[in-house]
């Protein structure tokens, strides 16, 4: 997940998901189902900054509750959040000293990174989502999907193993469609990143894989994978959409990057927030009959129905559900991110 979570936020740093649940609710100026909540004033321990959080949503199905932080989660904010009954919004925490998430940010985080994999090759830097075993997850359901055993909300849907083609919107370092070439899901997989820096990651990982791969010269492997620089807002749609793929694609996956699209105010040509235009743009990606695998941290299961589901008679229709581990709190049931499929109608 890196794609446009830099744009417009220059006070903001990347988001990393272990360190506390509540980063799901950094989305300022939008209004989701009704939240409760307070959130102490920071106070000094030494060097660093510690602050108390309540917060639960009500008839969601993700309810969060007191939680305790310390750096690591409450600069995952240039800012903290205050008590709000509809949402909640940047406050007062002190200027934040780590990277923010311009455009020039996201590329120190993944230079770094191209180091540390050039110093270790094991090591291929964050997988988003990982604490939840977002990845794992995902695969499970592509697979039982291909096989026919899920119980699906619609009908006729299937997936080919063989050759079902993969655009992944920003995919950072390329964790998961790494993680389905070893799966063996052969067909074309594209992924995509507003950070130049992160594609040059991914490339790097996949020439790494693809040296061990000639090591072995009697083992046949599927095409590498392929990365592409490409603003998923604003990107010349020829780049992505070619060749068998001219008309769409089967499968498009977003772990992270709608989440990330939604912490910018900044508005597209027609005055909408980026978020707002999102949908139309997911639309152009799925081919018909395709499917739209969306995770997020920051928006419950109905939530996510409520931005991408179809209006009318050209769109989305929700077809299945990723479980995840679920926790309880007065009564009500949740988890910590969501994970919906959606078929392109």
């Amino acid at each position: 997940m890196t794609g446009l979570i830099g744009r417009g936020l220059s006070r903001w740093t990347p988001l990393h998901h272990s360190a506390i649940n509540v980063a799901k609710f950094i989305v300022p100026h939008v209004s989701p189902p009704a939240i409760s909540g307070h959130a102490t004033p920071p106070r000094q321990k030494g060097s660093v900054a510690i602050a108390t959080i309540h917060l639960r949503r009500t008839n969601t199905r993700n309810v969060f509750v007191r939680t305790t932080t310390a750096p690591g989660a409450f600069q995952a904010w240039h800012k903290g959040i205050v008590r709000s009954s509809r949402h909640i919004c940047p406050s007062t925490l002190p200027p934040c000293p780590q990277t923010n998430t311009e455009p020039d940010s996201w590329d120190t985080l993944y230079t770094r990174e191209i180091s540390n994999h050039a110093a270790d090759p094991s090591d291929i830097g964050t997988v988003w989502f990982d604490d939840s075993d977002a990845e794992t997850k995902i695969l499970d359901f592509l697979e039982r999907l291909a096989d026919g055993d899920l119980e699906l909300l619609v009908d006729d849907l299937s997936i080919s193993r063989d050759d079902a083609a993969f655009l992944d919107l920003g995919c950072g370092n390329g964790s998961l469609l790494f993680a389905l070439r070893d799966e063996s899901w052969p067909g074309r997989a594209l992924g995509v990143d507003y950070s130049p820096q992160s594609i040059a990651l991914a490339r790097q990982i996949t020439a790494t894989k693809q040296a061990e791969a000639d090591a072995e010269p009697e083992t046949d492997y599927p095409d590498p994978v392929e990365f592409q620089e490409w603003d998923v807002i604003a990107g010349s749609f020829d780049t992505v959409l070619n060749g068998p793929q001219a008309d769409g694609w089967d499968i498009v996956l977003d772990k992270g990057t709608f989440d990330a699209i939604c912490l910018s105010d900044e508005k597209d040509p027609q005055g909408r927030r980026l978020c707002e235009g999102y949908r139309d743009r997911i639309l152009r990606l799925v081919k018909k009959g395709g499917i739209f695998l969306v995770t997020s941290c920051n928006w419950t299961e109905s939530e996510l129905q409520g931005w991408f589901e179809r209006r009318g008679d050209d769109g989305l229709d929700l077809a299945g559900r990723v479980e995840y581990k679920s926790f309880s709190f007065g009564g009500a049931k949740g988890q910590t991110i969501s994970t919906l499929c959606f078929r392109r109608v």
